[in-house]
């Protein structure tokens, strides 16, 4: 079976920042070369959605979240359905529970 992939317009930005950062810093073949791996891990999940390991973070809700990891950052996403929701993109050396926090207050999160 073949899960669909939908990314959340954070993740979307989440990103486009990290890509414009990349650039900007280390070049576009760089840049280029990480989207590449974004992309070709996040494609697993139409054929594997439960391979990222549980958010240990926000367990104790009901609804599973799960990630996946290309250093330094955390890919964050639910499944539902046969869909994989992309929720969001994160350095991995933040806290995750600040972050959500922030995004709440500011009404990032859609």
């Amino acid at each position: 079976m073949n899960y669909r992939i939908s990314w959340t317009r954070y993740a979307q930005k989440s990103l486009n920042d990290i890509l414009e950062y990349i650039i900007e810093h280390d070049g576009k073949i760089i840049a280029h070369k990480i989207y590449q791996k974004i992309q070709d891990k996040t494609n697993l999940l139409k054929v594997s959605p439960l391979q990222g390991r549980e958010l240990k973070e926000l367990k104790s809700l009901k609804k599973k979240y799960r990630e996946i990891i290309i250093t330094p950052w955390r890919i964050i996403y639910s499944v539902e359905n046969e869909v994989v929701s992309v929720l969001l993109i994160i350095d991995g050396r933040r806290d995750l529970e600040e972050l959500l926090y922030e995004m709440i207050i500011n009404s990032d999160f859609t």
